[in-house]
């Protein structure tokens, strides 16, 4: 039964008959504009063979009105949010074979508009609608050539990208297709070489078309450090005509136009740093109300304010943003410390992987897995990162192979591990690369090293641009164990993740300096490097600095004061190994005399702080004498004892306290007179006792029997020991 709206049974005939002549057509005019769409032009290789059907001319395809119908009722479902009566019809439409269908379908995996995100999927979705010559090939190209410039899971398609850009310029994005043109021919690409003067038409091409987007690349291409010859007037002027055209946006209320103003004010941007200026932009594109607006408006404000960009994505997710649900859910989890709430955490991840998003999967299954912030679950956490990875989620694969290489939350099992992490290099996720490239340079426990692999597997990660992959391939040429020593290299590599901001590079570049790993600086590059980090924020350089400045290595000055207050800060921010550092360098104040210094480090639990340290207080033998403190600190070292080896009083057992003991202590000998000039000694007399310990207790006891006989007043409470007592008592030592 065919079909509602479909035409009569001869329709599939019609269908293969205009297929059959289209590919005839093709093949006759392999020298005409078929073919001449695939040969290189300006320099371009040409495109894969299997690519060839994207970009051949076929036979217009009809449509008629009842077609047109289903698939404008099917994509104002989508718009009004009923996706699953839209998602029907048009799945229902694409097994007809209609372009739109596969085109509408392509959109919906693409951004995930009431489905999981699936690249994948979209890509094939993108090729049906393409292949066949209707009214939405155009944009349907732009859109794929898009899909494959922003993600690198899809693998290296710069060229195609290109050619199917080219393909889409007649249609409605003409302008867009243009920027995207110009911006490959001015940085360039694999297989696409750059071409600054084609960069500089096409932008102004696109300018003429009214581009708001070539505007401000003009502006950036003129202005210092740009592509083109630097110009002040031109990259004003293109500036002030971008400010204008932005302005027009927000007048009408475009949500998207107040975003880019908030860019243009924002680190990077050409108006700015203005932090003030950007934050108020970012909040009237929140209270635009516009849910979309207010999500994407608090993922920024999160950034400078976290608290105030929290409230605005959780006022977007109780809208019922989906994306707005995953990321107030990963917040809650623990970033940062002070929204921490794992209960409302398990919420908003259900609540969102209820609706499918694949984000949320892969952060509740990883939380579920490690099992810190939330009930440890092994068995759901990974059932949520395979759907994760399911639905065109390759991060979830790398946190699987991560989980059974460690054997967090999951047994470990190497080999397995190796499987997840090939196959999330496959699906093009750096860091599934990175790990599959320590994992070949180190080898686990079944899997011997492949050192050529990983230096291979970590410098394609390196090209990409990542810098935890020239960190770690820096160590391996410092190391010089798993691949041969490159120092020369290390240090390039290092250098060039420091220029992109990466602290912990900053430091191990200034330690490598420090320890003679490298010696392409002195200790003042050091010291500004860990200086730089630190203020960043990162903890391992504020550790590294006060231990520069303590251990003063490369020829540098001691400052004990300066070692101590970055050590500090290094304690603050939770370095692990901060504490015991900081009192090193307590000790070595102590030594120099600082009395409340070493007090601390002893108090603090450095055991070399005390006995001779503290011994040398008491006695001065430090050009400074401090008894009572000495005696203290040199106590805590020797467990309390004498330095003979004997028990000493508690520090402060004196005055009232002496008093009441010596009061108890005569007491009980008085008693043991009375019954009989013998104090207990268990079952039987001595028992337990040695010979002296006998002559000393009955030395005791004669001391005691005469204040016993004469019947002494009972001390008072509180009350302090005379020294000579009634009957001729001598007071007990």
């Amino acid at each position: 039964m065919n079909a509602v709206g479909s035409t009569p049974a001869r329709r599939p005939v019609a269908r293969l008959v205009r297929a059959a002549v289209g590919v005839g057509l093709a093949l006759a005019m392999a020298g005409c504009q078929g073919l001449s769409s695939r040969l290189p032009e300006g320099g371009l290789p040409p495109v894969a063979v299997e690519d060839w059907a994207l970009l051949a001319w076929t036979w217009p395809y009809e449509m008629n009105h009842l077609d047109w119908t289903r698939v404008r009722r099917a994509r104002q479902a989508v718009e009004r949010g009923d996706y699953v009566g839209g998602l029907a019809r048009l799945e229902e439409m694409a097994a007809d074979g209609l372009p739109p269908a596969h085109y509408e379908l392509a959109k919906m995996y693409h951004y995930g508009h009431g489905v999981s995100r699936d690249l994948r999927r979209a890509e094939g979705l993108y090729h049906a609608a393409i292949r066949v010559n209707s009214s939405i090939r155009d944009n349907a190209s732009y859109n794929l050539a898009r899909l494959y410039l922003t993600h690198d899971a899809l693998g290296n398609h710069d060229v195609l990208a290109y050619r199917l850009l080219q393909q889409a310029l007649p249609g409605q994005r003409r302008a867009e297709a243009l920027v995207q043109l110009a911006a490959l021919r001015a940085s360039g690409g694999d297989g696409i070489p750059v071409d600054r003067q084609a960069a500089e038409a096409l932008y102004r091409e696109a300018v003429r078309l009214g581009s708001d987007e070539a505007l401000l690349a003009l502006a950036e291409a003129y202005h210092d450090g740009g592509f083109l010859p630097a110009d002040a007037d031109a990259s004003r002027d293109y500036l002030a005509r971008y400010r204008t055209l932005v302005n027009a946006r927000i007048a009408e209320g475009e949500v998207e136009a107040m975003l880019d103003m908030a860019r243009l004010y924002g680190p990077e941007g050409r108006l700015g740093p203005a932090p003030e200026r950007r934050l108020a932009w970012l909040v009237r594109a929140a209270e635009s109300g516009s849910t979309d607006g207010m999500r994407r408006a608090g993922e920024l404000i999160f950034v400078e304010d976290p608290a105030r960009g929290f409230e605005w994505l959780r006022r977007a997710a109780h809208r019922g943003s989906v994306p707005a649900m995953a990321t107030v859910g990963a917040i809650r989890l623990g970033a940062p410390a002070a929204l921490a709430d794992p209960v409302q955490a398990r919420f908003w991840l259900e609540k969102a992987v209820d609706n499918r998003s694949t984000s949320a999967m892969t952060d509740l299954g990883e939380a579920l897995l490690v099992g810190e912030t939330l009930e440890p679950d092994p068995a759901r956490g990974r059932a949520l990162l395979e759907a994760a990875a399911q639905h065109g989620e390759p991060r979830a694969l790398t946190l699987l192979g991560r989980a059974f290489l460690e054997g967090t939350g999951l047994p470990q099992r190497p080999r397995l591990a190796l499987g997840y992490l090939q196959r999330a290099h496959r699906e093009g996720d750096v860091w599934g690369t990175i790990e599959l490239g320590r994992l070949r340079l180190s080898g686990a426990e079944d899997l011997p090293p492949r050192p050529e692999e990983g230096e291979a597997l970590l410098a394609s990660a390196v090209e990409r641009g990542e810098t935890a992959a020239m960190r770690d391939l820096a160590e391996a040429y410092l190391a010089g164990t798993a691949l041969a020593a490159r120092p020369s290299r290390a240090e390039a590599l290092l250098q060039r993740a420091v220029a992109l901001g990466d602290t912990t590079a900053m430091a191990r570049l200034a330690d490598a300096y420090l320890n003679g790993e490298l010696g392409g600086a002195g200790p003042e590059r050091a010291l500004e490097l860990l200086e730089a980090a630190a203020d960043r924020g990162d903890d391992y350089a504020m550790l590294l600095l006060g231990r520069a400045y303590r251990q003063a290595p490369g020829g540098l000055s001691v400052d004990l004061v300066a070692s101590e207050r970055w050590l500090r800060r290094a304690v603050e921010a939770g370095h692990p190994s901060a504490p015991r550092a900081l009192r090193n360098t307590l000790y070595a104040q102590g030594l120099a005399g600082r009395v409340p210094a070493l007090i601390e480090a002893a108090e603090g639990g450095a055991s070399r702080c005390h006995g001779g340290p503290g011994e040398a207080l008491s006695d001065g033998r430090g050009g400074r004498r401090s008894v009572r403190p000495g005696r203290a600190v040199a106590r805590r070292g020797r467990g309390g004892r004498s330095r003979r080896g004997r028990p000493e009083p508690r520090a402060g057992l004196s005055g009232r306290r002496r008093a009441q003991a010596t009061c108890r202590a005569r007491a009980a000998l008085s008693g043991a007179a009375r019954r009989g000039g013998r104090a207990e000694r268990g079952p039987r007399s001595g028992a337990g006792i040695s010979a002296r310990g006998r002559v000393r207790a009955g030395s005791r006891r004669r001391r005691a029997l005469p204040r016993a006989a004469g019947r002494s007043r009972p001390c008072r409470r509180g009350a302090r020991a005379r020294p000579g007592a009634a009957g001729g008592a001598r007071p007990l030592s």
